[in-house]
């Protein structure tokens, strides 16, 4: 997760996105996932500042399969670093002529405000299916993969209190539901995945860096995602005997980013000291992206994935209160995950 707002493995029998062991067989991965995002603060038009933002989750991940085609698996989803700063940032002030607050004309905010967040997002409990597969010997055409998964609520959350360093966990439970469907042909192997993440409510009580409640029971909550990726992946080598492969992969992808609901002036540089932790809402987005990466099985037990993606964010609205959007960002994704199997 973030202050703001996972895989599988790749042998010769599937694609990397849809791969499932076989029966008896357990996959323990460890991972790496990072994004890093800019855009600017835009309001009326007049360019107010700039955002950063850059994650780094590490994930841990076990999944055992009793019978072919049915397996269960659990993952913890740490942060290890979150953090959100800003560019030439203006302090807010009082507009008499709206009666809002405005960034237009105010003074430089020196230094510039920074938010870091770290710990345990949660953990996943998940489930995946296999109901058709290429590898099963039946004259299937293509392989599925189908997962749904549950994760426990974080302790820490990126929304704790008005201190520079907070959790990183979106808060409440969450909820996970996904397919990927992949066909071999030839030397390459097209695939489509599918996700949709939920995220359930929280309730918090916003304090300032001493302690003291600003706001009680201010409710909130993660954006709910849908991520959909098409690609293939180009099969540059493979020895079935060795159980050895490598191939290139390259993608694009569409995610849509849901409304959240967040303490006012938790997103932006600076707001109003009336509405600081009052319930807000920040806007709806899109990102589009373009990737690509490397899967291979360099032993018969032993996978490594790396790839990343280029991403463009769509403009969205911050903080609810105020008439201030984020332009049109950019953001690198990168991943990097080691698989080791047990037959």
């Amino acid at each position: 997760m973030a202050l703001i707002g996972a895989g599988a493995p790749l042998p010769a029998s599937a694609a990397d996105v849809t791969y499932l062991p076989p029966a008896m067989g357990v996959d323990f991965s460890a991972g790496w996932a990072g994004r890093s995002e800019r855009s600017n603060l835009i309001e009326a038009g007049e360019v107010v500042g700039g955002r950063v933002v850059s994650n780094h989750d590490l994930l841990i991940r076990a999944e055992f399969a009793p019978i072919d085609q049915v397996s269960a698996w659990v993952m913890f989803d740490a942060t290890v670093a979150s953090r959100l700063g800003f560019v030439d940032p203006l302090l807010m002030t009082y507009d008499p002529l709206t009666g809002a607050g405005t960034y237009i004309g105010g003074p430089a905010l020196d230094p510039a405000p920074e938010w870091t967040g770290a710990g345990l997002d949660g953990v996943w409990f998940g489930a995946a299916a296999a109901p058709f597969g290429e590898r099963f010997g039946r004259g299937d055409q293509a392989t599925w993969r189908l997962d749904a998964a549950f994760r426990t609520p974080g302790r820490t959350m990126w929304s704790d209190g008005g201190a520079s360093a907070r959790g990183a966990a979106p808060g409440g439970v969450g909820w996970w539901f996904g397919g990927a469907f992949s066909s071999r042909l030839e030397r390459s192997e097209p695939y489509v995945t599918m996700r949709w993440r939920g995220e359930g409510r929280k309730t918090v009580d916003v304090t300032d860096v001493e302690g003291a409640v600003l706001a009680a029971d201010v409710v909130v909550k993660a954006p709910h995602r849908v991520d959909v990726r098409a690609g293939i992946e180009a099969i540059t080598g493979e020895n079935e005997r060795l159980g050895t492969g490598f191939a290139v992969d390259l993608h694009v992808g569409w995610s849509y980013v849901a409304w959240q609901d967040a303490p006012s002036g938790f997103l932006l540089p600076s707001v109003l000291p009336a509405s600081f932790g009052l319930a807000s809402t920040a806007s709806e987005h899109v990102e589009g992206r373009v990737g690509g990466g490397f899967v291979g099985s360099v032993a018969s037990n032993v996978r490594l994935r790396i790839g990343g993606d280029y991403v463009i964010v769509t403009p969205w609205r911050v903080d609810s209160a105020y008439a201030v959007r984020a332009g049109v960002g950019q953001a690198i994704e990168g991943e990097a995950r080691l698989t080791v199997g047990y037959r």
